[in-house]
């Protein structure tokens, strides 16, 4: 059955953890992770399991899957059927190199580009006719790669299971860059990165269920001052590299996270600023933006309170 309701969340951090312990901040980088194992030809991927029982997927460090297609590779349930496949928590997909499809017949999501599952909501197979590289997000319990890929059969005629949706309530929702125009960043920036052609958004409301999503384009030397994020946030990198000053002190605050890897910040936590390379553009994609980062240091120790819907298939 799926459980949904509306909880109020307090999640409190405090000032012991800003030297970057582990509990601030987390890459998930090409080098780690763990070989997810038994996938079809043309096809390697990775897992990290992220904590365990926060069902927001920004508010502490999630679970991600990346995985990496061949040209004309198919990735989808692994147990039969027409190969569709749903989870037991809402995923949170992303295109980093390539175009895939998400469903068979279904249109064709760029690099930046997000799908938003719902718990149990059908979806896949997923296929790539030239190459790419996905990946995706979750909360809630630690994702194990026995998980991955289940039969949508096995909940898609359960009467628990919500499957209706309409604009206002999407069950299942693509942000694609190809439906949103570009709009001037409103920082302030640097002359040169202005000369450079400046930082452009693109911006994705949240509808229903289905979170807002951001995607931000950076022209080389292109910075953002210091910052925390209220309620945490998601990178993905798409092409480029990021540097985050201050991730973890004075040890590594020139760590690029580059093409394909995702970055997670916990809420309160400050930094800055994060900056792209001097020669070169950079593009990225952002969960986490249903509130606005905040230009100053956050108190410590930092309380958020934040209202979470909790949609999960238990059996």
């Amino acid at each position: 059955m799926m459980m949904k309701r509306t909880v109020c969340l307090l999640f409190v951090a405090t000032a012991t953890a800003q030297l970057g312990s582990g509990i601030d901040w987390r890459y998930y980088t090409t080098q780690d992770g763990q070989p997810v194992p038994g996938l079809p030809d043309g096809v390697e991927g990775r897992i990290w399991q992220g904590t365990h029982g926060v069902y927001d997927v920004v508010l502490a460090a999630p679970n991600a899957v990346r995985f990496k297609l061949a040209a004309g590779a198919t990735l989808g349930s692994r147990r039969g059927g027409d190969g569709r496949f749903a989870f037991d928590v809402p995923m949170h997909w992303c295109v980093t190199a390539g175009n895939v499809t998400f469903e068979a017949g279904g249109p064709t999501y760029e690099t930046g580009d997000v799908l938003w599952a719902g718990a149990g909501m059908a979806h896949g197979p997923i296929y790539s006719a030239g190459g790419a590289v996905i990946s995706a997000v979750s909360g809630g319990p630690r994702l194990e790669p026995a998980d991955l890929f289940s039969p949508a059969a096995r909940v898609a005629t359960n009467p628990s299971v919500e499957t209706y949706g309409n604009a206002s309530s999407p069950k299942l929702r693509g942000y694609r860059g190809a439906d949103v125009a570009w709009q001037q960043n409103p920082s302030n920036h640097s002359a040169e990165c202005l000369a450079n052609g400046g930082v452009w958004n693109k911006f994705f409301d949240g509808v229903g269920d289905s979170p807002p999503v951001l995607r931000v384009r950076w022209s080389a030397n292109c910075s953002i001052p210091f910052h925390y994020h209220p309620t945490g946030a998601i990178y993905w990198i798409l092409y480029g590299r990021m540097y985050f000053v201050g991730d973890c002190g004075t040890d590594c605050t020139d760590r690029a996270v580059g093409r394909g890897e995702i970055r997670w910040v916990r809420p309160g936590f400050n930094y800055g600023p994060e900056h792209n390379d001097y020669d070169a553009p950079c593009e990225i994609t952002v969960l986490g933006v249903d509130t606005n980062p905040t230009f100053e240091h956050a108190p410590a120790p930092y309380r958020v309170q934040k209202r979470v819907l909790v949609d999960y298939i238990y059996g």
